[in-house]
């Protein structure tokens, strides 16, 4: 009975963690004029998925086994071969490429430590459900940004002519929105 009670707990804990990431996502600030992965939403992001990583990571820790997905080897050269291509070639902006090669390690790490929560197959579908709530938040989002008009300024982001979500890209949100 313990190890019912120790599962529900890991899923709860693991669809409370995820939904916050998806709620981090709507977070809006306008674009202080960086570039590429310095968008303002994404440091929100990263702050919710490191809150997943931690969790995740201290379930490594005390069950003493690490779980693996089942093609883990394909999935791992990918970062070490961008990491790899990276070192070998000419870098004309190092710091950028060292920050971006950190977000796809970040995510790798990410999409690692999910596993560890080792979630049962009502948590994984309840995340699923997560991920199709958070897609029509950002879809109720583009519709106020289309007919609600600039009196929603500050609130939703608003520019006259475009419907870009909170990503403050058209790219991003038809990324988000077509995997959502």
């Amino acid at each position: 009975m313990p190890a019912i009670s120790n599962q529900r707990k890991r899923d709860r804990l693991l669809l409370l963690s995820v939904s916050l990431v998806f709620m981090a996502s709507f977070y809006f600030s306008m674009n202080l004029g960086g570039a590429g992965l310095m968008l303002p939403y994404a440091s929100a992001i990263w702050a919710a998925a490191i809150f997943v990583i931690v969790i995740g990571t201290f379930f490594l820790c005390f069950s003493g086994e690490i779980v693996l997905p089942r093609y883990w080897i394909g999935l791992t050269l990918l970062p070490l071969g961008l990491l790899a291509s990276g070192l070998l070639s000419d870098i004309h902006q190092p710091i950028d490429w060292a920050f971006r090669i950190g977000y796809v390690f970040g995510g790798f790490l990410f999409f690692f430590v999910l596993f560890q929560y080792q979630a049962s197959r009502r948590a994984v579908e309840s995340l699923l459900f997560v991920i199709v709530l958070a897609n029509l938040g950002h879809c109720i989002v583009v519709l106020l940004q289309v007919y609600g008009g600039d009196w929603l300024f500050g609130w939703v982001p608003y520019k006259p002519g475009n419907a870009f979500g909170v990503f403050q890209q058209p790219n991003l949100l038809a990324s988000f929105a077509s995997t959502g």
